[in-house]
C-alpha cells in the first residue's frame, strides 16, 4: 500500500487561527494500521511567534489530536516530533503569530515514513 501525504504551507492571521479555516491544508493517510509522520521545526530568533497543531477530520468537526508553542528558550533551535496516525484525514496548520514566517535558516518540515 502507498501512502499519500499532501499539505500546503499557509500562513495565518490571528483571526485565520481561530476560525474553522476550510481551505486548511490536509493530511492524507491511506489506510494503514499506524502511519508514522515527524514534524521537525527549526526556529529562527523569534521561535514563541511559532506554534502548531494537528487535527483529525471527524464526522462532528476536527479534532486537534497534537499541537505545540515554543518559547523564548527555543529561539535558534530545533524540535522534532514523531506522531503515530491512525487511518484518516488530517490537518497541518503552522501559525505565526506575527505573521512573518520563519525567517532563514530556520524553516519547517512535515514527512511520512
Amino acid at each position: 500500500m502507498s501512502n499519500v501525504l499532501d499539505f500546503i504551507t499557509r500562513h495565518l492571521t490571528d483571526d485565520d487561527w481561530m476560525e474553522d479555516a476550510a481551505q486548511a491544508p490536509s493530511l492524507s493517510i491511506a489506510p494503514t494500521t499506524c502511519q508514522e509522520i515527524e514534524v521537525s521545526i527549526v526556529y529562527d530568533r523569534y521561535a514563541d511567534e511559532i506554534s502548531w497543531r494537528l487535527q483529525r477530520f471527524e464526522t462532528n468537526g476536527k479534532v486537534t489530536i497534537e499541537s505545540h508553542t515554543a518559547t523564548d528558550e527555543d529561539d535558534l533551535s530545533s524540535y522534532t516530533e514523531s506522531i503515530c496516525l491512525q487511518d484518516g484525514e488530517y490537518e497541518f496548520i503552522i501559525y505565526d503569530s506575527r505573521g512573518d514566517g520563519i525567517d532563514a535558516p530556520g524553516y519547517y518540515n512535515v514527512t511520512s515514513s
